[in-house]
């Protein structure tokens, strides 16, 4: 969806997109590996550079 400026466009990606969750065992391991990780800093600007 980068760079796609089209509502119409958009609208059906957003309606044809599957949905997904999250449970609890996932959330657990993404914090416990995320323990071991260094600490990562950014600024707001380096968001829009994707």
């Amino acid at each position: 969806m980068h760079g796609v400026t089209d509502p119409r466009t958009t609208q059906s990606a957003v309606r044809g997109a599957e949905q997904c969750f999250v449970n609890d065992r996932m959330t657990w391991l993404v914090c416990t590996t995320g323990e071991e990780l260094p600490v990562c800093a950014f600024d707001a600007a380096d968001l829009l550079t994707c």
